[in-house]
């Protein structure tokens, strides 16, 4: 299997997937991008430190192969995984400051979305989820509960029997957002659809 393509504009779908690549190339291989790696000046000849070396480039290896040329020049005279890990995700995500701007500007969004009258479930779902994967990506934790509870309020005014049913049968804390998408799916069809 191939590692994911990086290109500059799919940082969260790249950053998953290539995290879970490296994984699947063995714990240590993922261990050595997040705790780094001193590069050697030679290659070492003591077993572990030879092993180390081999994993990091296994690794190094790895995110090479993920880049598309524009990518790969900004980080092709760095030999450490760690090293060029960072700087990927420095690049495109900020520092903290720059995270922190992101992700008031996300937490606006979250807060601002509504469904309009012609949207579906279907559709208002992927905009949660998009907002809430992102916010995720930049360290909010976000409960379940709490999205169960946006999502009611965020309906229109077509869904309000359906919202007091639910408050008044379900236990809302106990209600994930897979189930919510669920029944709320299936009233919209009964329904005839969005709008």
């Amino acid at each position: 299997i191939m590692p994911p393509l990086f290109n500059g504009n799919n940082l969260i779908f790249w950053k998953t997937r290539m995290r879970s690549y490296l994984q699947s190339l063995g714990a240590d291989v993922w261990a050595i991008v997040e705790g780094g790696h001193q590069y050697p000046a030679a290659v070492p000849t003591d077993p572990m430190a030879r092993k180390n070396y081999e994993t990091n480039a296994k690794a190094v290896n790895a995110l090479l192969g993920s880049l598309t040329e524009s990518e790969f020049v900004k980080v092709m005279q760095l030999n450490t995984t760690k090293a060029i890990w960072d700087k990927i995700i420095l690049s495109y995500e900020g520092d903290a400051k720059v995270k922190s701007a992101k992700l008031q500007t996300l937490r606006i969004q979250y807060e601002n979305l509504k469904m309009d009258n012609e949207e579906s479930i279907a559709n208002l779902f992927l905009c949660l989820d998009d907002i809430v994967n992102r916010m995720r990506n930049l360290g909010e934790t976000i409960t379940e509960s709490t999205l169960v509870e946006k999502v009611l309020r965020s309906l229109t005014t077509k869904f309000e029997s359906k919202v007091s049913a639910l408050e008044e049968k379900q236990d809302l804390q106990n209600l994930t957002v897979v189930k919510i998408h669920g029944i709320l799916t299936a009233y919209e069809m009964r329904r005839g659809g969005p709008s």
